[in-house]
């Protein structure tokens, strides 16, 4: 469960004139969605996809996966030391880009299918979307 598209009356992305965008599993929000409102999950955990793509410190490089040993366990590894992506079409394969993992409201089925920790993807650090943020974590209950 996750924050996603679910706009209706158009094709992804387009909405038609006149129409709003509004989330029917986030209580019918239009954007992102306030924390909780999705049941944790099984690690007793909320909003861990969806909503907005995660910022991450790391480069992106489409190889970094590849890039690794076969076999070897690394403990917190250290991100490229730059960012290189040659499919990105018009875009310079060594244009900065920093990962962003987790999907957002504006991913679906047809389009961007990535709500999942796992999903990465480079995105430009002075990119302004509103689906891309951070993620916060508070071992406290909601006020």
């Amino acid at each position: 469960m996750a924050n996603v598209w679910q706009g209706q009356g158009g094709v992804f992305p387009v909405v038609p004139r006149g129409k709003s965008v509004i989330s029917t599993k986030a209580a019918g929000l239009v954007g992102t969605s306030p924390v909780q409102s999705f049941p944790a999950n099984g690690y007793g955990l909320h909003d861990m996809t969806g909503n907005a793509w995660q910022w991450v410190a790391d480069w992106y490089r489409a190889d970094a996966f590849q890039r690794q040993r076969a076999g070897e366990w690394i403990e917190n590894p250290a991100g490229p030391g730059g960012s290189w992506d040659p499919n990105d079409p018009g875009v310079p394969a060594a244009a900065p880009k920093r990962v962003t993992r987790g999907g957002s409201f504006l991913c679906n089925e047809g389009y961007c299918l990535s709500y999942r920790p796992s999903a990465r993807r480079g995105t430009d650090p002075a990119n302004p979307m509103s689906h891309i943020g951070f993620r916060l974590v508070s071992d406290s209950a909601r006020p």
